[in-house]
């Protein structure tokens, strides 16, 4: 190894108008460097000033930290990154010996382009469920419950504790739909799908054979068949958390007034789903406003001999995920509205009894009746008639869910998570399929086996006369 010494920095002349600087370089053989070695290393290079011994009674000037650069070699092609270049920056130091610590820059290499998440083909097939015959209405309302991450983990998670439950085949059949998502296999999910369809038709005859049925009747059932089995395991030994009642269960209070008096009674009403009548040219928030909206009922009031009174409703809990039921079928004449819906992204729900009280006004305060007189009499109550043991676990149960709160102020943002849709023209014909979204922002088109990409913009647009059924996950 050798040390070079600067041994003179002199002007050179002016050339092209810039000041030259000429120096004068000295090597100075170190005895420790082995002949034969290269004293310049190819990948770092150092520069070292040393200024001759000062004179007798001449002061000592000041003397410069050194700057040094270290400069990391380019990385080889293979490399997928760049390492980063260190920039080692010592200032001048002062006339007193202290030091000032040196400035490190550390210049990191820009961070690579963010790709749209895309599924492959291979993926999007896998995503398909065959179908069986006419079971349309099944596959769409099943892809749209996968599309509940949190409900379907919850299962998985909890397969130890439901998996020797003998009833629990309706929950074994779709948690492996569920886990099929990944396979090509069609004549496995075929065999799963049809043992899901089975365990439907045991609880209700009309789902057996292949004509055609409703979506909606078909998730009313599944939910309640889910719903039963976690009871079922709840009352015995094992801990048991049903996801339908965590996520999906919800709880709305009506409350009648009497127009005459005032007397009101109130009943509790536990639901998985809201079913809306549709406004005309209006959006979802709009139909999910007039559902909450104070309707008039002909009752007679046992107090006051009152023949009218007004019924209102009001969340008393809200949901983690959030079904509407778009009312498209007439009841009587079996035919569909095709009228366009405006979809919405995101929903604002807002504590119902606070915008209900502002419009209506507060009822008046009437005193408590007195021993044998006669009062307007509650409502059926979902608790009426049960054990006061097993009301308080109805109680129990409507708080235990970590996801629902009750409402005390303020408001809650729902985003739109699926679309349901039938197309067709009445109850006896058509097809359902679904639209649901995908992480990273990506819609999938799913009619049976054909799965596609598509965008929320295309949902929002194509899906607006034909949508049946919303989700919607609270954010």
């Amino acid at each position: 190894m050798s040390l070079f010494i600067l041994d003179s920095l002199e002007p050179s002349p002016v050339s092209g108008g810039v000041p030259q600087i000429s120096s004068t370089v000295k090597e100075v053989p170190s005895p420790d460097t082995p002949k034969g070695c290269d004293p310049l290393d190819q990948s770092t290079v150092q520069l070292v000033e040393e200024s001759r011994s000062p004179s007798r009674g001449r002061k000592k000037r000041a003397r410069s930290a050194p700057v040094a650069l270290l400069i990391a070699p380019e990385a080889p092609e293979s490399r997928a990154r760049t390492p980063p270049v260190t920039l080692l920056i010592a200032p001048e130091a002062p006339e007193s010996r202290a030091r000032t610590p040196p400035v490190t820059l550390l210049i990191a290499p820009e961070a690579p382009e963010r790709k749209p998440h895309v599924l492959p083909a291979q993926q999007l097939k896998c995503r398909g469920l065959p179908n069986l015959g006419q079971t349309c209405y099944i596959n769409s309302t099943l892809q749209c419950l996968f599309a509940l991450q949190p409900l379907c983990i919850q299962l998985l998670l909890q397969e130890e504790t439901w998996r020797q439950e003998p009833s629990a085949l309706l929950l074994s059949s779709f948690v492996g739909l569920w886990c099929l998502r990944a396979s090509t296999d069609r004549e496995l999910k075929a065999a799963v799908l049809m043992e899901l369809k089975d365990c439907i038709a045991l609880r209700n005859q009309e789902f057996k054979g292949n004509s055609q049925n409703d979506a909606h009747e078909f998730l009313s059932e599944c939910l309640l068949g889910l719903k039963d089995i976690g009871h079922t395991l709840q009352m015995g030994d094992v801990s048991y958390q049903c996801p339908v009642d965590t996520l999906l269960s919800f709880q709305l209070q009506h409350i009648r007034s009497c127009r005459s008096c005032g007397v009101e009674s109130r009943r509790e009403e536990i639901s998985t789903y809201l079913s809306l009548q549709m406004v005309a040219q209006g959006t979802v928030q709009n139909s999910l406003e007039l559902y909450f909206n104070e309707s008039e009922v002909e009752y007679r009031c046992e107090r006051c001999g009152g023949q009218v009174s007004s019924l209102r409703c009001s969340f008393y809990t809200l949901p983690q995920v959030l079904i509407l039921h778009l009312k498209r079928f007439c009841p009587f004449t079996l035919t569909k509205s095709m009228a366009p819906l405006q979809l919405e992204t995101e929903l604002q729900i807002k504590q119902r009894t606070e915008d209900i009280a502002g419009r209506c006004g507060e009822s008046p305060q009437v005193p408590a009746p007195s021993a044998g007189s006669g009062c307007c009499p509650a409502a059926p109550s979902v608790l009426e008639g049960a054990s006061s043991s097993k009301a308080s676990s109805i109680t129990q149960e409507l708080e235990a869910g970590t996801e629902r709160e009750k409402v005390e102020g303020g408001s809650s943002t729902y985003s739109l998570m699926s679309v349901l849709s039938h197309i067709g023209t009445n109850t006896d014909c058509g097809h359902y399929t679904s639209d649901c979204a995908e992480e990273g922002g990506l819609w999938l088109s799913l009619n049976d086996e054909e799965v596609s990409p598509t965008t929320q913009e295309a949902v929002l647009r194509d899906r607006a006369s034909t949508a049946y059924m919303l989700f919607y996950t609270r954010k």
